[in-house]
């Protein structure tokens, strides 16, 4: 009797041990799709927020943990670029002399209050860190998906 692709194929997923991992390839193509699914609705939300902050009039003014945010989010990012170049020691005494004004314009920052972000300024911020954010984590949830994939696969082929 010849052997059909039907009956080839039969066989193939009736053994234990290719069913198994059939099972685990499919569960990893599910959790595939459904973070593909999840990061699509996440980033629909995204960008909802930072077309509506965009578009509020020029009247309105976005919350104070909005202005904060940035604030700490400019000072942190100021700080590890001074810390981070390296200088000369001629532009050395520059930079320190930059920094002490830094130091006191942010004494009298912290004395005299703050000029509020324009809501274009905040949804340019905005728009930029989410895309940095929502970019490192659609990676690395990727990435967990072949580690996922084999050891699901090595489960299922030890047994």
């Amino acid at each position: 009797m010849p052997l059909s692709r039907n009956t080839f194929i039969t066989q193939l997923l009736s053994s234990d041990k290719t069913s198994k991992v059939c099972k685990s390839h499919l569960a990893c193509a599910v959790a595939l799709f459904t973070i593909t699914l999840g990061m699509a609705f996440l980033l629909i939300i995204i960008t909802i927020f930072v077309m509506r902050l965009y578009d509020k009039p020029k009247r309105s003014i976005a919350p104070n943990w909005m202005h904060s945010f940035e604030r700490k989010f400019r000072k942190i990012k100021l700080k590890l670029k001074c810390n981070t170049r390296r200088v000369s020691p001629p532009e050395q005494q520059n930079d320190i002399e930059d920094v002490r004004q830094i130091e006191e314009t942010d004494r009298v920052k912290k004395s005299t209050p703050l000029k509020p972000y324009s809501n274009k300024e905040l949804a340019e911020f905005f728009d930029y860190f989410l895309f940095v954010a929502y970019t490192v984590l659609y990676i690395m949830l990727l990435s967990s998906v072949p580690i996922l994939a084999k050891v699901r696969y090595d489960k299922a082929t030890r047994k």
